[in-house]
């Protein structure tokens, strides 16, 4: 017996894992949903939209597909042997690990297909120069921007590489200039490098003995690292957790720091004595769940304000196009990336939080969906955290990934939105990743595996 769902509206609606046996969704709308590892038995999709959503690995063997859409959905490792898809528009769909031999195209749309493979290298098989100097240790970013090359570790440790030497340029466990000494733990740590014109940034946390304030600290180095300038110092990151901590430079040259909004496992709390403040995140007076663009000059102007109402950026990356991409990794609900197309509007964006995680209300407010910056993808599959990834020019897509090893792939439509190219789900954690400009290699932390595109 069937239950009888035709023409309904699912788009974008998380369905993974759900039991739909025996359903008609005869021209039903999945307009951007999540199907993976769904039990389809006996589901009817004839004639449905499926545009844009993710089919990864589902049983469609057999089924009667006719007319169906499939325009940029995912249906990687997906099973069609013997699937009927007479009239179904294929056009952009990611095709890995199908097999069509015995599927039924006729009059089927299949144009611009790919058919995408991820390798990830064990870092034992590279040759990358920083490989064994940081083998035992946890990388927590790279800057592979440039000739001189940084490899920053949790512990306080940052590599210099150059002309494939490699060598120890600073230890901030024992040479902290800040006011405080450098703290590693729980989330903190040397947490973001960036370096331009013989000048070296660094954005590390520290936790005041007396006080107990946990604080984010940038700090310039000159580049033979013997002269030091703190740039910045925000403090009240509570039990030290969410820092945030990524640095960029655009394309003029500007830094930008990230900035978590500094909770206790997003229990917020009015009570300043706690280091927690509700809406902080929402204050243009405090620096806390910020993009900041940092004045680097000797007059020490207050950084300017270019987004607000982030949660816990990790992995913020800038495009050769000044776009920036903010994975924002989620509480208990949502995952997202936003895209800050304009860095120099004037007007600083609001993505949200904690009002607002991704598209979904988190508590009562004012504020309203129009009020901000709606997310380019956003995803309730769990577990997540969003770590970080980078535009990547030579396949025209952003790549990134999240805590638990998961890995995408969003590609621009011509309308300007962006759909989920490829998802692939590999057992072994992932810190963040960053493209090394002169290489075109891709590596992973903390342990500098090389990660290899493959699109055919």
């Amino acid at each position: 017996r069937y239950a009888i769902l035709i023409e309904a509206d699912l788009s974008n609606t998380n369905l993974s894992g759900a039991n739909l046996r025996n359903v008609d969704f005869t021209g039903a709308n999945f307009t951007g949903a999540d199907l993976t590892n769904t039990d389809l038995a006996g589901t009817i999709f004839t004639n449905a939209n499926l545009e844009g959503a993710n089919l990864a690995n589902t049983d469609l063997s057999n089924k009667d597909l006719t007319g169906t859409i499939f325009i940029e959905s995912i249906l990687k490792g997906a099973n069609l042997a013997g699937a009927i898809m007479t009239n179904t528009d294929l056009t952009r769909a990611n095709l890995s690990d199908v097999d069509l031999s015995k599927t039924d195209l006729t009059l089927a749309i299949i144009e611009s297909n790919v058919i995408i493979n991820l390798v990830i290298k064990n870092p034992n098989y590279s040759n990358w120069p920083g490989i064994n100097e940081t083998k035992d240790l946890y990388v927590s970013r790279y800057d592979l921007n440039e000739n001189v090359q940084y490899i920053a570790t949790k512990n306080g440790f940052l590599f210099e590489s150059k002309n494939d030497q490699v060598r120890l340029v600073l230890d901030l466990s024992s040479e902290s200039h800040s006011s405080a000494p450098f703290a590693e733990n729980p989330a903190g740590g040397l947490l973001g490098v960036a370096s331009k014109n013989n000048l070296v940034y660094v954005a590390y946390s520290t936790l005041d003995p007396i006080t107990k304030i946990n604080s984010l600290v940038v700090d310039e180095y000159s580049k033979n690292f013997t002269q030091v300038k703190n740039i910045i110092q925000i403090d009240k990151f509570a039990n030290a957790n969410h820092f945030g901590g990524d640095l960029m430079f655009d394309q003029k040259g500007q830094l930008y720091l990230a900035t978590g909004d500094g909770t206790i496992n997003d229990n917020f709390s009015d009570d300043e004595g706690s280091q927690g403040n509700f809406l902080a995140v929402q204050d243009l007076n405090d620096y806390r769940g910020k993009i900041l663009r940092l004045d680097t000059s000797d007059l020490k102007l207050n950084p300017e304000i270019i987004a607000y109402g982030i949660r816990s950026p990790w992995g913020v990356s800038i495009d050769l196009e000044d776009r920036m991409f903010v994975p924002d990794c989620g509480n208990a609900s949502v995952e997202k990336v936003f895209l800050l197309n304009d860095l120099y509007s004037g007007t600083p964006i609001n993505l949200g939080w904690p009002i607002f995680e991704g598209s979904k209300r988190m508590v009562e407010h004012p504020l309203t969906l129009d009020d901000v910056l709606a997310p380019i993808f956003e995803t309730t599959v769990r577990p997540g955290c969003m770590t970080g990834g980078f535009y990547f020019k030579e396949i025209e897509s952003y790549v990134f990934s999240d805590f638990f090893g998961t890995i995408r792939l969003l590609k621009q439509k011509a309308n300007g939105d962006w759909y989920l190219l490829h998802e692939e789900v590999q057992k072994d954690p992932i810190w963040g990743m960053n493209l090394d400009k002169k290489t075109n290699k891709i590596f992973l932390s903390p342990d500098s595996r090389e990660l290899e595109i493959l699109i055919n």
